[in-house]
């Protein structure tokens, strides 16, 4: 069974660190086979698109305008889902991700992808 640590903190403050939590209920309940951290969420904040339009100068992406509530952001995105009023994760810039999920991470910058402004990465799964 999996656990969230943020979860737990929510209805328990002052939860000491997930390994002491682990090592407690080893010793007086359950076994703790491992404890992982699954991401390195900095600056990845939901945000709801507000319009998408085609891309002026390529075929296969889009620029949406994306809301986190105090900011607005133009994003180049190639997601083909995209649509008015869904909620996304939004990569601010700043933040670090995985290229389509793999590899090394990487701090996203501001770009200019085909002649378009882009101030983020919406996220995939």
């Amino acid at each position: 069974m999996l656990f969230s640590y943020n979860w737990l903190k929510q209805y328990t403050p002052e939860l000491p660190d997930p390994h002491t939590i682990a090592k407690i209920l080893t010793t007086h309940a359950v076994e703790v086979e491992e404890v992982r951290q699954l991401g390195h969420f900095t600056n990845i904040v939901v945000g709801r698109i507000d319009s998408v339009e085609a891309h002026p100068n390529a075929d296969r992406l889009r620029v949406c305008q994306v809301s986190t509530g105090d900011a607005s952001y133009s994003v180049v995105c190639g997601g083909s889902n995209l649509s008015v009023g869904m909620l996304v994760a939004l990569a601010k810039v700043g933040s670090q991700v995985k290229w389509h999920g793999e590899g090394e991470l990487i701090t996203l910058a501001p770009a200019t992808i085909r002649g378009v402004a882009s101030e983020g990465m919406i996220c995939a799964s």
